[in-house]
């Protein structure tokens, strides 16, 4: 089973936490241990539907509402799917922009979308990548027949620490992530502070443009889903 792409979740459902369900694509080869679950299908349009289709937050509210401590095969399998054609090709294209990051995805990639992966295929920004997630949860929302009032119900009612973290990001006018230290450092002092930042891992340098701002999903959520309406509607 590990010869094939799969998705892949976290087993435990946290369901006080940022989000409940965590969905991966998983290249080809791929293994891991008992907390996670993972699944594939031999048409692979339809595993990158489910996979964005459980990354979106309308169905991770689903899940969140039922109460489940634990996730199963047939916890997976009572979640909602999307087979609208035209939404389902706009959530394949997107899910994998933001799944396909290395080489080890290229396949899947051309196998879908009929087009050579190139490293400039991935989303990489921070903030765009927030953007497309929420044209995902967008369309999901549009599938399931949730309006826009209905969507922004749910991220405020249902997702605390979500609505938290989006408050508390800060990112530059680049769309990159501004790390705590920077930020701290700049409001306290903006006409002096260094900007310049190495990143700890990739020794990549970088510089942060302000102003730093959040990232405002129930605008997002706005703009996306009268977006979405509108492709879908044509």
């Amino acid at each position: 089973m590990d010869s094939v792409p799969r998705v892949a979740v976290r087993a435990m459902a946290a369901i006080t936490g940022y989000r409940t369900l965590y969905p991966a694509i998983i290249p080809p080869g791929a293994k891991h241990i008992n907390g996670v679950l993972s699944f594939t299908h031999p048409d692979l349009k339809t595993l990158v539907v489910a996979g964005a289709v459980m990354s979106s937050f309308p169905c991770d509210f689903v899940l969140r509402v039922a109460g489940a401590a634990n996730i199963f095969g047939s916890t997976l399998e009572s979640l909602p799917m999307v087979f609208d054609a035209q939404i389902s090709d706009m959530l394949v294209e997107r899910y994998l922009r933001l799944c396909a990051l290395t080489e080890a995805y290229a396949e899947l990639w051309e196998a879908c979308m009929g087009t050579p992966w190139t490293p400039a295929v991935p989303v990489r920004i921070a903030l765009e990548r927030q953007k497309v997630q929420t044209e995902i949860d967008a369309l999901v929302g549009l599938a399931l027949g949730l309006d826009v009032e209905d969507l922004i119900t749910i991220y405020r009612s249902q997702f605390p620490v979500m609505r938290r973290y989006d408050g508390e990001v800060l990112y530059d006018q680049n769309g990159r992530v501004v790390p705590k230290e920077i930020v701290k450092a700049y409001e306290g002092n903006s006409a002096e502070t260094d900007l310049d930042w190495t990143h700890p891992q990739s020794g990549v340098n970088y510089r942060f443009e302000p102003p730093f701002e959040p990232f405002d999903r129930e605008a997002a959520i706005q703009e996306a889903h009268a977006e979405m309406s509108q492709i879908v509607e044509q």
